[in-house]
């Protein structure tokens, strides 16, 4: 798993964001990563690939989330139908859910 901190400032205001990576031999529960971030007031997430555990985690939790897409999806993601078609299959019942996706 990967989990970094970034910090930037927008307008004179620090934020804090952060990268999730959920490819790890031992990956702690999604609801306790969730958990860690809320008590940090963690308000932006960056998931490197659509977990569908990370997302159904993180909805109604009111922490924005960006989805990664793989390289190899890139090329794909061309064509607009593909593309419809790949946040139909992968990430828009989460945004039904309550999951904020940017």
């Amino acid at each position: 798993m990967l989990f970094f901190f970034t910090q930037n400032r927008v307008n004179g205001v620090s934020t804090v964001g952060v990268i999730w990576g959920t490819q790890s031999s031992h990956l702690l529960p999604y609801e306790a990563m969730v958990e860690m971030m809320r008590e940090n007031n963690i308000k932006r997430v960056r998931l490197l690939g659509s977990n569908n555990g990370a997302l159904r985690a993180l909805s109604n939790t009111g922490i924005e989330v960006m989805v990664g897409l793989p390289n190899n999806l890139l090329i794909t993601m061309l064509d607009m139908d593909e593309a419809t078609r790949w946040v139909e299959n992968t990430v828009a019942r989460y945004i039904l859910l309550g999951t904020k996706i940017r």
